[in-house]
């Protein structure tokens, strides 16, 4: 992955490390006005510890889908592949309880892990990220980013370096949700990247999907074209 950002791999200590600081983020779920379903993923259906199937996610059409169970949302997403990809670790993604408040998140057994989150859709569709949360491993975390790109490498979000906290409202284990900006898409795909797996994880990734709009002049055009073939075929010589 070339995003320019680093990240060294140390081994999971027995207790997390702790630093002072704060953000503030608190965001709300977008959601569209008659939105019923979307999908999302939240790792339930998954036993603690396990590795991230490569599979989940992957073209989902339903809350149950592949032998995975996936939340509702937005609107299911049958032409979107899903990627999970470690940069500077071999070990792939697992699933842990710990992340704040969140239950069975994407995270890993080591930190400091770069790591990042693909949405990729078919031809002819754009995809939709609508939210996901952020919680911190037992601890506060310094130098944590979040970023979402499109594949085309254009950033859409970014947190910038902060202070994960456990308790980010400052009472017991939460979690963060982003994007703040509200929901950022791309006809090319979406990567969500996290240079502090491990430290971090991520839960309830929502998202959909969306056709390419046709430009409102093709359809004339295509009309006029058919037009001109129909008038020629009048005026050919028997």
């Amino acid at each position: 992955m070339n995003n320019g950002i680093q990240a060294d791999m140390n081994n999971k200590k027995p207790h997390a490390r702790r630093h002072s600081g704060l953000l503030a983020a608190s965001i709300a779920l977008a959601t569209s006005a008659g939105a019923a379903q979307a999908t999302t993923l939240n790792f339930d259906d998954l036993a603690l510890f396990a590795f991230i199937p490569q599979g989940y996610g992957d073209r989902a059409t339903g809350t149950a889908a592949d032998a995975f169970v996936y939340g509702e949302g937005e609107g299911y997403t049958p032409n979107v592949v899903v990627e999970y990809t470690t940069t500077n670790t071999p070990t792939p993604f697992n699933v842990w309880d710990g992340y704040g408040d969140l239950s069975r998140a994407l995270g890993h057994n080591q930190f400091s892990v770069l790591g990042d989150l693909v949405l990729r859709p078919d031809a002819g569709f754009r995809v939709v990220l609508h939210s996901f949360d952020l919680g911190a491993f037992q601890g506060n975390y310094t130098n944590s980013r979040v970023l979402v790109l499109d594949l085309d490498g254009t950033p859409l979000f970014d947190t910038g370096v902060f202070t994960a906290l456990l308790a980010p409202a400052g009472a017991g284990p939460g979690h963060y949700t982003f994007p703040d900006n509200g929901p950022v898409s791309s006809g090319n795909g979406l990567r969500i990247v996290v240079t502090e797996f491990g430290d971090l994880g991520l839960d309830n990734i929502s998202f959909s999907q969306t056709p390419v709009p046709v430009p409102a002049t093709l359809p004339l055009f295509a009309s006029a074209l058919a037009g001109i073939a129909a008038l020629r075929r009048r005026r050919r010589p028997d």
